[in-house]
């Protein structure tokens, strides 16, 4: 990098760094009078947050696939940020009958009826109950309501019906729009509006995965980081700060009071709360997905959109993952890209949350000599090297593939953060880059 380019970097750098801390201390000082706790433990209403979420952002289905009798053996693949908005003005307003038929439909039976069919797919990260649009049916049972499903297809010759699809349980669930109103698909058919790419598709453990046919380029990005003073959040907890019992232990502060404890490891730049309950009470599925995204909103500062990308039926949990223009963000252990939130009946009863975010881009960012964008190359290569370099009990494992953002701090400025491309394997339930795939398998057959 030139002498010329470097100072200006430099320089603008500089200025948003201050700016940074400036929007830091005024949001800081926004969020001194929080809300207090209601009896129920339910975190209430708090200005710990500037940035609004949309709901139907964070439980949109994150990958849109053509499928079209004309292609053979392949798809067109793209994601559905770029066009949330129209998300929203398109099934916002769309009213079902009911559901019409549900029955068992086996994956290999799926896949033959997209391929001779004309489709249009929507692919969400995670399991979603039915009674997240509830409000779209005149009428749903509590059965129905409760019933999961990860896939959502508009037949292009029959657009009066929706169809639902749980590739894990194999249910398959049919509904009709409403006969006064039409259900209008073009935009996400037109390939100005979408940058649709060739792809082929796998099936791995339970699910149905596209993978790109053509080398793809990514941007590096670099933003300054932020975050909140820890004031903001302990008042946010404890209405009556006289009564918290403070406790330092290195880079561990703990807040404490008879029911709850908050505490922030500036290691690993996580606050984590937690509330003793003596009767967790029955939570449905739709409603403890509702219930968790609102309290992550009151605290999530993630200047882009986060996206529901697990849920843990085991243990309850519900994990949100941060995204930037639609690509998810990974991290080490996810420390600074995913949220995690238990809720019972009677409130939330753990969080963990990342405490440094980002808002304010860098124009010029950080990168190596690739220059500005990475060139990666086409994920039928990624599996054929996998497929070819790991043991076939490993390769059997991997859940899905995805393309991702890393969060790798800047060696020049501690304020800095780089994005860096790459791809992501998801492996008997954890996520890693090919790399790290590779270093596992060296470990495992050398013994460490």
């Amino acid at each position: 990098m030139g002498i010329t380019q470097a100072r200006l970097r430099n320089g603008l750098l500089t200025c948003l760094v201050f700016l940074s801390f400036f929007l830091s201390y005024k949001l800081w000082t926004a969020g001194r009078n929080i809300g207090e706790e209601s009896a129920s433990g339910q975190i209430t209403r708090t200005t710990a947050s500037s940035v609004n979420h949309y709901r139907s952002d964070v439980f949109r289905p994150v990958e849109v696939v053509i499928h079209d009798q004309s292609l053979t053996d392949t798809v067109l693949t793209s994601h559905t940020y770029p066009l949330r908005n129209l998300w929203r003005q398109t099934f916002d307003d769309i009213m079902f009958d009911q559901l019409i038929r549900s029955e068992m439909r086996g994956i290999n039976q799926y896949i033959d009826e997209l391929e001779n069919g004309d489709w249009l797919e929507f692919i969400y990260l995670e399991e979603m109950p039915l009674g997240i649009i509830e409000q779209h049916f005149e009428e749903m049972t509590r059965e129905a309501a409760n019933t999961f499903y990860n896939r959502m297809l508009i037949n292009r010759d029959d657009p009066d019906h929706v169809y639902f699809y749980n590739t894990k349980t194999e249910i398959y669930h049919v509904a009709s729009v409403m006969e006064d109103q039409a259900l209008t698909i073009d935009a996400f058919l037109n390939q100005e509006n979408l940058p649709y790419v060739e792809a082929k598709p796998y099936i791995v453990e339970d699910n149905i995965i596209y993978i790109t046919t053509n080398p793809v380029s990514i941007p590096y990005k670099s933003y300054v980081i932020d975050q909140l003073s820890n004031t903001v959040y302990i008042n946010s907890f404890f209405p009556d700060t006289s009564l918290v019992d403070v406790r330092s232990n290195g880079n561990l502060t703990r807040y404490i009071d008879l029911t709850k404890e908050v505490s922030i490891n500036e290691n690993t730049e996580t606050l984590n709360y937690l509330r003793q309950i003596s009767d967790s009470g029955t939570v449905d599925p739709t409603t403890r997905y509702i219930r968790s995204f609102d309290q992550v909103n009151r605290f999530e500062n993630w200047a882009d959109t986060f996206v529901l990308s697990k849920y843990n039926r085991a243990d309850q949990t519900i994990s949100f993952r941060r995204e930037m223009d639609g690509i998810q963000v990974f991290s080490t252990f996810d420390f600074e890209s995913v949220t995690e939130i238990a809720i019972v009946e009677s409130g939330v009863t753990r969080l963990k949350l990342p405490i440094r975010f980002i808002r304010t881009p860098i124009a010029i960012p950080e990168t190596d000599e690739e220059g500005e964008y990475r060139n990666l190359i086409a994920g039928t290569e990624l599996m054929e090297d996998i497929q070819s370099k790991v043991p076939t009990e490993t390769y059997n494992q991997i859940e899905d593939v995805t393309l991702g953002y890393t969060w790798m701090e800047s060696e020049e400025n501690s304020q800095v953060v780089n994005f860096t491309p790459e791809w992501y394997i998801l492996v008997n339930g954890t996520w890693m880059t090919y790399n790290n795939l590779l270093k596992l398998q060296e470990d495992e057959v050398y013994g460490l």
